[in-house]
């Protein structure tokens, strides 16, 4: 959880691959969208100066880690 809060405030992930893996982290099982979503939202804010309203495809998508050439179609 640290290594993750350290990539959070120094923004060196993009704010789907923040939200994806704070959930895969995340100790508790209740709230966690809640919190993640807001997250994601605050993340997305510090890159973008906009509020966002919804969390993109990719951050849903197991996958997203692969090179594309190796993601199953």
């Amino acid at each position: 959880m640290r290594a993750w809060a350290e990539a959070f405030l120094d923004d060196r992930l993009s704010p789907p691959d923040l939200y994806r893996e704070f959930e895969r982290i995340h100790p508790f099982v209740d709230g966690n969208g809640r919190v993640g979503d807001l997250l994601w939202k605050i993340a997305t804010h510090r890159k973008t100066d906009a509020w966002p309203e919804q969390l993109p495809s990719e951050a849903f998508d197991p996958h997203a880690d692969l090179p594309r050439e190796l993601r199953p179609d």
